[in-house]
């Protein structure tokens, strides 16, 4: 008899389990389907319903293996509830980890959809800026974008109903008494223990799922959502690991061959016995590009400054007229890609000289010594004086620290902008190029200057009605194109950016005639009329050259292409001496022999083309450089200069 009434106890635990497992399945394809729904402009215009049902069903089988870990100690002590007093605290145990389990999925559901709705995919690398960045910035960002008062009202009387909810509903379990005989117990345990073994692997057979089996469709952002945000969480930790560990180049090149990977990247390069990554990168000028020396030179990264508003299809906005004058009058790459997906591996890219692999550079032991591709320690050879200008605070993701281990002379960030003019990120535009221009002009020495401006980033603080934006509604011509994902305000910061830039390019020309400069993005915005970008549109950044007195004489290939690490050679190309040599994983995209492929983040562009690396569509040999170029960068930064063995 007591033998029975344990089987029955057991039994009704392991519903009881099943129950929560369920709810927990349920939740989670309601996240997906929520975010299926409000993200669906961003669905390709061939993805229909059944695509959706696709990703809803794809995804229910990642989501199976983390119901189950909800499950997972209650289901183990299942075993030893033999009595009703264990069955109690059991039962306890199940309602308070349902609960856990329960609310802590909301919360991460929100914060994925805000983060589809900023960065349109799920949780990524992009998630561990969390970790580094400014908190208290990030927080009044966050304080200022969301009614977060609300918001933790609501899921405080959620945590609330859920708990209720959660104790009447385990309460019992789907059938108290299971009838039968030894068999059908047995049989019970079997089937029990077989629907665990689904749960773990996520298919009905004995294969386990793998990222592959995420293409469900042939849509690229359903694809995306087949992840529920637990396993985007897991994936996106295990490749950051992996990255950071000895195993991280095979995530480039699988055979882990190091030289031939160079070969790829450097064909030109014959000698023998090259042991160090400078042997490959060594470059020597042949012809100086300018007649006469700049004085200063002015390498200018607009903040979330991305090429779309300078196409024609888009010049009814009138977003950036003193971009496009500048591009008019100098040598503008439409073909231009940023390095890294975010402002801060945009710029070590830019100051090291090596690409973004997904890891962050600036922490690495390497960077505390300049690397011979650093930007800073070319124009020192050249005679500058090498300074570092941030609109925002140099302790942010230490990256005054990092600017001077890799060579600057001088760094400045906006604490000695007046506080009036800046918000929780740093000073508005205007205030910080006025700042720029004062240090500058008073140096009798010839300069180089990095400078990253902060206004066109959340909050999207500035006044524009008192700068003169007068924009309310979009114009005719692209009223059918706009659906506003992104607000007028947000475009207005485009405008102010362009016009802040255009008002110290003008007074610099005025004031220190003869000066160059080099204008770039650090990354794609985020922001578009609306949710359907195409590549081009949501990847590619401008490259800017200007001067008009030294760019006279200078000629350009009729087609060129590049990423943030051709600007330095393109700018020490045009300025050093003949037979002055530096070293550089970039080439000139003023270089007619030259590569004229930029290589960004997950994608590669050409004067012709372009691809996402992730889309499959890539040639084979754009495929082998991509990888051979972010494998020596991931070897450069993480291991040094040596190469394993000697190359014949």
């Amino acid at each position: 008899m007591k033998l029975i009434f344990y089987w029955h106890r057991f039994l009704g635990h392991w519903q009881k389990d099943a129950k929560l497992w369920l709810l927990l399945m349920v939740l989670l394809g309601l996240i997906r389907g929520v975010l299926c729904g409000l993200f669906a402009d961003q669905m390709g215009a061939e993805a229909g319903f059944s695509d959706i049902i696709s990703c809803i069903m794809g995804g229910a089988k990642f989501d199976a293996r983390f119901a189950l870990m909800g499950i997972a100690l209650s289901f183990l002590l299942a075993v030893f509830a033999v009595t009703p007093r264990l069955g109690g605290l059991l039962d306890g145990l199940r309602l308070w980890l349902g609960w856990f389990f329960v609310n802590l999925t909301i919360v991460l559901g929100i914060v994925d959809i805000g983060f589809v709705y900023e960065y349109h995919e799920q949780f990524n690398q992009w998630i561990f800026g969390v970790i580094y960045d400014d908190w208290r910035s990030l927080l009044w960002t966050v304080w200022d974008a969301y009614p977060i008062v609300w918001i933790v009202g609501c899921l405080v009387v959620v945590a609330i109903l859920s708990f209720y909810f959660l104790k009447s509903y385990l309460s019992e379990p789907f059938i108290e008494r299971v009838p039968g005989n030894g068999l059908v117990k047995f049989s019970c345990v079997l089937l029990v223990l077989y629907l665990v073994k689904v749960g773990i692997t996520c298919t009905l057979g004995w294969d386990s799922l793998s990222r592959k089996d995420t293409a469900v469709t042939n849509d690229v952002f359903l694809n995306t959502l087949v992840y529920n945000p637990y396993y985007a969480l897991y994936s996106t930790v295990r490749d950051v690991e992996k990255r950071n560990s000895v195993r991280g180049l095979e995530s480039f090149i699988a055979d882990g061959d190091l030289e031939g990977a160079l070969k790829k990247l450097f064909p030109g390069v014959v000698r023998s016995g090259l042991l160090v990554m400078e042997d490959w990168m060594e470059r020597t000028v042949q012809d100086p590009g300018l007649e006469v020396k700049p004085q200063h030179v002015f390498l200018v990264v607009m903040e979330s400054q991305d090429s779309w508003p300078m196409l024609d299809g888009y010049s009814d906005l009138g977003l950036v007229p003193n971009l496009k004058r500048l591009a008019g009058n100098g040598i503008y790459v439409k073909s231009f890609v940023s390095a890294g997906v975010s402002t801060m591996p945009a710029l070590n890219s830019i100051i090291m000289g090596v690409p973004d692999v997904g890891i962050e550079t600036q922490y690495q032991p390497t960077a505390r010594r300049p690397f011979s591709t650093a930007i800073a320690k070319q124009f020192k050879e050249l005679g500058y004086e090498v300074n570092l200008f941030y609109a925002g605070y140099l302790s942010w993701r230490k990256l005054g620290e990092l600017a001077l281990n890799q060579g600057f002379d001088h760094v400045y960030g906006c604490t000695e902008i007046d506080k009036s003019e800046c918000n929780a990120w740093g000073a508005n535009d205007r205030a910080f190029y006025k700042y720029v221009y004062k240090k500058v002009s008073g140096k009798d020495k010839p300069t180089f200057n990095l400078l990253m401006t902060s206004s066109n980033h959340p909050p999207y603080s500035i006044d524009l009605k008192k700068e003169g934006w007068t924009m309310d509604a979009v114009p005719e011509s692209l009223k059918e194109v706009y659906d506003g994902v992104t607000s007028l305000n947000e475009l207005g910061h485009f405008w102010y950016a362009d016009r802040c830039l255009g008002e110290f390019v003008d007074v610099v020309e005025r004031e220190l005639p003869g000066s160059l400069f080099a204008i770039t993005g650090d990354h794609w915005s985020r922001r578009f009329l609306n949710g359907k970008p195409t590549l081009y549109e949501r990847k590619s950044v401008p490259l800017i050259i200007y001067g008009p007195e030294g760019l006279k004489g200078v000629v350009c290939p009729q087609c060129m292409a590049g990423c943030h690490l051709d600007i330095a050679p393109t700018l020490v190309d045009l300025i050093a001496p003949k037979g002055f040599t530096y070293y550089s994983m970039g080439s000139s995209v003023l270089d007619e022999s030259g590569r004229q492929i930029g290589f960004g983040a997950n994608v590669v562009i050409t004067p012709e083309t372009m691809w996402e690396m992730s889309g499959g569509e890539s040639s084979e040999k754009l495929s082998e450089l991509f990888n051979a170029f972010h494998a020596i960068g991931w070897w450069r930064i993480m291991k040094g200069s040596e190469i394993k063995g000697k190359v014949e």
